[in-house]
């Protein structure tokens, strides 16, 4: 079966729109689980205008670019923050089936970006203090100048037939 590649319908980005009204796709976790609606035996990605509009509050917040028109962001919840009613904390791996291949990709991506903005929030050379880079998707240290950035994991199988 050959698939359309999402890169047809999902633009990457870094620099987040001047006019952040649309509503958008949030992948919002919390301990590594992504945050769902949970609809009987649907679960559905977070689509919203801000995470103030669903009661939650994010640690960090990282546009990753466009899908279909509606922006896309990946946030860390606050912790402790409650978990408001319909929604619920999933390990991210059994969710493929029920996400869709589309949405798991981007589930992926935005849960290794929030990873890296855990690891990184200090210099790993100096142990000072980093900034987000807001044109590119970067961490630096103001002290050293070291500069880190997002180690993305793909990933592929292959079959060898002869």
């Amino acid at each position: 079966m050959v698939r359309e590649s999402i890169y047809k319908r999902y633009i990457p980005a870094v620099v987040t729109p001047e006019h952040k009204n649309d509503s958008a796709w949030w992948f919002v976790f919390s301990s590594n689980k992504l945050l769902v609606k949970v609809k009987g035996e649907a679960i559905e990605i977070l689509f919203a205008k801000s995470l103030e509009e669903l009661c939650l509050k994010a640690v960090q917040e990282h546009y990753l670019g466009m899908l279909d028109g509606h922006p896309c962001y990946s946030a860390e919840l606050v912790e402790g923050a409650p978990i408001p009613e319909g929604m619920g904390l999933q390990e991210l791996r059994p969710l493929f089936e029920l996400l869709g291949y589309d949405m798991f990709l981007l589930a992926g991506k935005a849960l290794q970006i929030v990873n890296w903005d855990q690891t990184h929030r200090y210099c790993g050379r100096c142990g000072s203090e980093t900034i987000t880079k807001a044109e590119e998707r970067a961490k630096v240290c103001p002290k050293c100048g070291f500069m880190s950035f997002p180690r993305l994991s793909p990933a592929i199988i292959v079959a060898v037939v002869k």
